[in-house]
């Protein structure tokens, strides 16, 4: 087997890899329509596209949308990432090298607060359920465990269902870290996130659709 071929496969693991915490529904920052789309929407997308896709150019976007929407940005320089990406896409062991890289790249991001939290804070004395819809939906934008798993405890005491959350969430990143690195065990892992997705988006689909309560949200 050529270098070649070893280097390609572990590139096409690393990239499975990534689809774990990749959201990968959002639009590309390419589509006409995202210029039409909500702030909080574009921002998810430009950090996913720099996520999938560590370029200087997906950076610049990101900034630039930052300082138009007067978002606070990382003190710590993203371009070291990029090039780190470059130098470890080729060698053997890329797939271990871009995991501690990945938790780097995710944990800069999630340092830009996702906008619908800020969005969220309009309507917690209003209408409870859409303070918990958008406080979902803004978790659901995080990459890192550690963002997902306090946000989630920090919703509790509004949203007892948070709780399940949190423990689905917990068991899935224990079933990540036991999982093996080849390619149809990171199919498996990413089912299983998907899924776990699905009943949060279930939750925020129907609390949306409910009338406006100012006191506790329904559970669903």
């Amino acid at each position: 087997m050529s270098l070649f071929t070893v280097i390609f496969s572990v590139l096409i693991l690393l990239l499975i890899f990534r689809i774990f915490k990749l959201h990968l529904r959002l639009n590309s920052d390419k589509d006409p329509a995202f210029k039409n789309l909500p702030k909080a929407v574009k921002l998810a997308i430009l950090k996913e596209s720099l996520l999938n896709e560590p370029t200087k150019g997906n950076l610049i976007k990101l900034t630039e949308f930052c300082r138009l929407e007067n978002l606070t940005l990382p003190k710590e320089d993203y371009s070291p990432f990029i090039e780190e990406q470059v130098r470890i896409s080729r060698t053997p062991d890329a797939l271990a090298l871009d995991n501690a890289l990945f938790e780097k790249e995710a944990s800069w991001l999630d340092s830009i607060t996702p906008i619908e939290f800020e969005e969220a804070k309009e309507f917690l004395s209003e209408n409870k359920n859409e303070f918990i819809a958008k406080t979902l939906t803004g978790i659901l934008r995080f990459y890192s465990d550690e963002k997902i798993e306090n946000s989630l405890q920090a919703l509790i005491p509004d949203f007892q269902k948070a709780q399940d959350f949190l423990k689905g969430y917990q068991e899935l990143k224990q079933y990540r870290e036991e999982s093996l690195s080849d390619e149809e065990s990171l199919k498996k892992l990413r089912s299983k996130r998907n899924a776990w997705e699905r009943s949060v988006e279930d939750s925020i689909q129907y609390l949306t659709q409910l009338e406006p309560t100012p006191g506790q949200a329904k559970q669903h």
